[in-house]
């Protein structure tokens, strides 16, 4: 799954994707330079939030974060042609100049051409998966549609929106044979008619009926507020010292929030709501981190793997020519876009 991350960091161009720095080997570990993003994760300012007075996001810096996730999704599906598969608060990382961007693409996975091209494997966080998924149909982007309808719910209510369950299966059958949130009566009092439309259009149980990303950002919430980073911004530096607090340690925990993980609780392990996007793994040795932040800007992660492995895998993967087993990269660093 590292090498999957690489492969669509790498060849990113985007401002709304986590940006790739580097990779190298070291101790038979894999790692990887990626990078930093101060203000941690979505799932961090949502708990944040909860300290203030309001206790929930204004709507001005919820509009801001959706329409910044739809703009790496536009990104990612019509360029990359990649659906996430993870998308979940955890995974969306924020900084103090206001951007927003999507990481942990370790489980992403790159489809054919046209909206309804299609994968069929169970890997994610159940909390945020779409009903297809969890039928075990073939899915296709429709599905990272049906996980923003869920963040932008969750970002209004400041809660996961649907009910507590006491187990894994409970929660599949809530999220395949029941009323999808955004038909909730309390939900309808407390969540704007506009800010609504959009959850709803994304909560469609029948993914065809779901809205490309693309046309999600023309909906009229996104017209009532300005989408610009600029209050996402002001907010952040008002509860920098509530941020800082929630970002935590990264563990040498794997990639976690996969099928049933956590309880299903959606909630991942490892970096993922920390404030880097490393893929849920582990950091890397402070000798090392040390002496390449200056260079790299980021936050390191690593896998272990040995070297024969590695190099057979990349020269499969058609990634040997962006990086040798010395620890460099090739012309990675000098092709990301902005």
């Amino acid at each position: 799954m590292i090498l999957n991350e690489i492969k669509i960091v790498s060849n990113a161009q985007s401002n709304h994707l986590i940006s790739f720095y580097d990779a190298f080997f070291h101790d038979g570990s894999i790692y990887l330079a990626l990078e930093y993003m101060d203000c941690g994760s979505l799932e961090g300012l949502l708990h944040a939030a909860k300290s203030t007075p309001a206790q929930l996001v204004p709507e001005g810096v919820s509009a801001s974060v959706l329409f910044q996730i739809l703009r790496g999704l536009t990104y990612l599906h019509h360029e990359q042609k990649a659906v996430h598969r993870d998308l979940k608060p955890a995974n969306v990382l924020l900084d103090s100049a206001g951007c927003v961007k999507l990481s942990d693409f370790g489980i992403a996975k790159q489809l054919g051409s046209g909206m309804y091209a299609q994968a069929g494997t169970q890997v994610g966080t159940v909390a945020y998966m779409s009903p297809e998924r969890l039928r075990g149909d073939p899915y296709g982007f429709a599905s990272d549609v049906w996980s923003v309808g869920l963040i932008a719910l969750e970002t209004a209510l400041g809660t996961y929106p649907f009910p507590l369950c006491r187990s894994y299966f409970e929660l599949v059958k809530t999220i395949v044979e029941g009323p999808v949130p955004s038909e909730y009566p309390d939900v309808q009092e407390r969540v704007p008619l506009d800010e609504l439309q959009l959850v709803h259009a994304c909560l469609q149980k029948a993914p065809n009926e779901r809205p490309d990303v693309r046309d999600l950002t023309r909906f009229p919430f996104f017209a009532r507020h300005s989408a610009a980073p600029t209050d996402l911004q002001t907010y952040l530096r008002s509860i920098a010292p509530l941020l800082a607090a929630q970002q935590r340690p990264r563990t040498a925990s794997g990639h976690g929030g996969g099928l049933g993980g956590d309880g299903g609780s959606g909630k991942g392990s490892g970096a993922a709501s920390g404030p880097t996007a490393s893929s849920g793994l582990s950091a890397a040795p402070d000798h090392i981190a040390q002496q390449s932040s200056a260079a790299a800007g980021g936050s390191y992660a690593h896998s272990h793997i040995d070297d024969m492995q590695a190099e057979e895998v990349m020269e499969e993967e058609g990634l040997d020519e962006i990086w040798d087993t010395n620890g460099s990269h090739g012309s990675v660093q000098s092709e990301l876009g902005p």
